[in-house]
C-alpha cells in the first residue's frame, strides 16, 4: 500500500523541478546581466576616461554621527571594520586605520549584498571585467 503523503511529496518534488522556468526567461535574464554589466564597464570607462569625481556623497547626520564616534574609538572602527571585510570576503587590513570613506563604502557594499545578492554580484562581475580590460 502506497502511503499518500509519500505520494504527495513525491508530487510535489516533481512540480518544482519541472517549473524551474523556461528557456525564454533564462535568455531574457542573460540579457538583462549583460545589458547590466556593459552599463557599469561603459560607466567605469567614463569616469576613468574624463577624470570625473569618484566621489559619492551621503547626507545623512545619523551616518555622520556613527563614523565620528567610530572614527574617536580606533578600537571600535578596528572592529566594525573588520566584520565587514569578512562579510565581503576582503582580507583584513591590519596595519593601517581605515578611513572613513572606506568603511561607508563597505557599509553600502555589504547593504547591497544582503538586499540584491544577485545584483550585487553582477556589479562586482563587471567591475572584475574592468579590471581584466586593456
Amino acid at each position: 500500500m502506497v502511503d499518500e503523503s509519500d505520494l504527495d511529496s513525491d508530487l510535489k518534488a516533481l512540480k518544482e523541478e519541472t517549473q524551474g522556468g523556461n528557456r525564454i526567461q533564462d535568455v531574457a535574464k542573460e540579457d538583462a546581466y549583460r545589458e547590466f554589466q556593459e552599463a557599469v564597464v561603459e560607466s567605469l570607462h567614463n569616469r576613468s576616461a574624463s577624470g570625473t569625481n569618484q566621489t559619492v556623497s551621503i547626507w545623512d547626520k545619523e551616518l555622520a554621527a556613527l563614523t565620528d564616534v567610530l572614527k574617536a574609538n580606533p578600537e571600535l572602527l578596528d572592529r566594525v571594520g573588520t566584520e565587514l571585510e569578512n562579510e565581503l570576503g576582503r582580507p583584513t587590513s591590519e596595519d593601517e586605520q581605515m578611513t572613513r570613506g572606506e568603511l561607508l563604502g563597505m557599509f553600502v557594499r555589504v547593504g547591497m549584498q544582503e538586499a540584491d545578492p544577485e545584483l550585487f554580484e553582477m556589479w562586482r562581475d563587471a567591475v572584475a571585467d574592468w579590471v581584466r580590460a586593456p
